[in-house]
């Protein structure tokens, strides 16, 4: 056991902290900085960091760009088979690729992962998220996560007690949006028939959008029928961010502001039916999603049929949830919270959304 468990420990270790005194902040390498020589003091990553030496990890992963390291202790390498471990030594090509899924794009406490659904790494799939009580669950493993306290700026360490192993199975990191949109086809009503939850959303019974031109801006005016017979309106402005397909937009529900811009947030269409009666919305992230048809209601075999279209780009089916009926009958009683200019004669787009989020 102890040859498995510290079967990088004969390999010279890289890190040399008093290199990033005399170093720029662009020039420091991971190897240099303070985290890791705080991983190197607790003498609980050797196997870890002995691997980052073999696998490279200095040439792509610098201190300039915010990362999250959820780094396998000494006794998570322990548990890897004897074969996996002369398999991964005898290919340094695996053993970076390995280890590049333990790196993940931007720097996430546990308070910041526990909002999150999923983290994008280095490997080019995500780690899924999830929580249990105090603890997590990254993919299907329940793991408490230890941080390492000292950390530099753009750096977090978390400890984990297994080696995480990445697989085709896993969403990609990033989603294909439709190829094109035709934005004046897109205009006019949808109703929402299943969405991920968002505190936005959490009260909404039916819901529907309606997206219009004004002024060369996309006019959106969402509809929520509330659980105490209330109707809330949201309204925002919505501009196109990619001019070749016109399926990447931001949308801001900011009042007055919205109209430039002001607090966009990600707006993507990654489905659209030819006769543009059926579509899915998501934000880049996968935090947001949106199940959209012109039909106010649809059959269940449909609506399966969207979540699984959903599914094949990377969605979480667990966390899409059916979007009750929106009832045709007007409320007596309305709020309206409004966006710019406050006439409703004018056509509008669809979809509920949150303020950094969706359309």
């Amino acid at each position: 056991m102890k040859k498995v468990l510290f079967f990088f420990a004969a390999l010279p270790l890289f890190f040399n902290t008093a290199l990033a005194d005399r170093k720029s902040a662009k020039e420091a390498k991971l190897s240099t900085t303070e985290t890791v020589g705080a991983m190197k003091h607790t003498r609980r990553f050797r196997n870890f960091l002995s691997a980052a030496r073999i696998a490279g990890l200095d040439d792509i992963v610098t201190i300039d760009h915010p990362i999250t390291i959820f780094a396998p202790n000494d006794e998570a390498f322990a548990k890897l088979p004897p074969e996996t471990v002369e398999y991964l030594l005898a290919n340094p090509l695996e053993l970076r690729k390995l280890l590049l899924y333990h790196i993940g794009y931007g720097r996430f406490t546990k308070k910041d992962l526990r909002q999150k659904k999923e983290v994008k790494t280095f490997h080019g799939r995500v780690i899924l998220v999830d929580q249990d009580s105090e603890e997590f669950i990254l993919n299907s493993s329940t793991l408490r996560l230890g941080t390492i306290k000292k950390h530099d700026r753009n750096i977090i360490v978390h400890e984990i007690n297994e080696v995480l192993m990445p697989s085709e199975e896993l969403p990609a990191n990033n989603f294909q949006t439709v190829e094109y949109v035709d934005l004046s086809r897109y205009l006019g009503t949808w109703y929402q028939q299943g969405a991920y939850a968002a505190f936005f959303n959490l009260r909404c019974q039916g819901t529907k959008a309606e997206y219009s031109l004004k002024h060369h801006r996309i006019r959106v005016k969402n509809s929520c029928q509330l659980v105490n017979g209330k109707e809330k309106v949201d309204k925002a402005y919505a501009k196109v961010v990619d001019e070749i397909s016109n399926a990447k937009l931001k949308v801001s529900f900011v009042p007055l502001l919205g109209y430039f811009g002001v607090g966009g947030g990600d707006y993507q269409i990654i489905h659209l039916d030819e006769e543009y009666t059926e579509a899915i919305v998501a934000d880049r992230d996968r935090n947001t999603l949106f199940i959209l048809t012109r039909e106010r209601e649809i059959a269940e075999s449909k609506y399966e049929e969207l979540v699984q279209i959903a599914v094949d780009q990377g969605f979480r089916p667990e966390y899409i949830n059916r979007t009750p009926v929106y009832e045709v009958v007007e409320p007596t009683d309305t709020t309206d919270t409004t966006v710019g200019d406050s006439n409703d004669d004018d056509v509008v787009i669809t979809d509920p959304v949150e303020a950094d989020v969706i359309f």
